[in-house]
């Protein structure tokens, strides 16, 4: 029960981040560009991971990315996250140990196709979205 409410709770983050990163996207796309020149790929990073709690981590993810398009960073970072998220939940002790029990893993299961289904709605959501982007 405690490891399927830590799953929402983690779950619940992922969305709040990427609501925030589509929130600065549009703030980010709507800046003007410094000088006559268009922000840098790192500039634009920067920017985007800035009002994060963990930078250095969000800038590291999306470091492959050389695109300033705001669209695409946060697809970039949203990519991340929810590769982030899965390995997590494959690699913890905890999970495995709680998957002895038939009922619980059962309950996992159910959370798992959960959790594939919430990324496929965000993913649809955000390819909405980048429309008006």
């Amino acid at each position: 029960m405690a490891n399927a409410v830590l799953f929402i709770v983690v779950l619940l983050v992922a969305v709040v981040a990427a609501a925030l990163a589509v929130f600065f996207a549009v703030s980010l796309s709507n800046e003007k560009k410094d000088d006559g020149k268009t922000l840098t790929s790192n500039k634009a990073i920067q920017t985007l991971c800035q009002p994060t709690q963990f930078k250095e981590t969000c800038e590291e993810s999306m470091a492959s990315s050389n695109s300033t398009d705001p669209k695409e960073l946060i697809r970039t970072e949203f990519q991340a996250t929810v590769a982030e998220l899965k390995n997590l939940v494959e690699n913890s002790k905890t999970v495995k140990e709680l998957q002895a029990d038939d009922n619980t893993k059962e309950a996992f299961r159910s959370c798992q196709e959960l959790f594939d289904m919430s990324i496929q709605d965000l993913e649809r959501s955000f390819d909405k979205l980048g429309e008006y982007i």
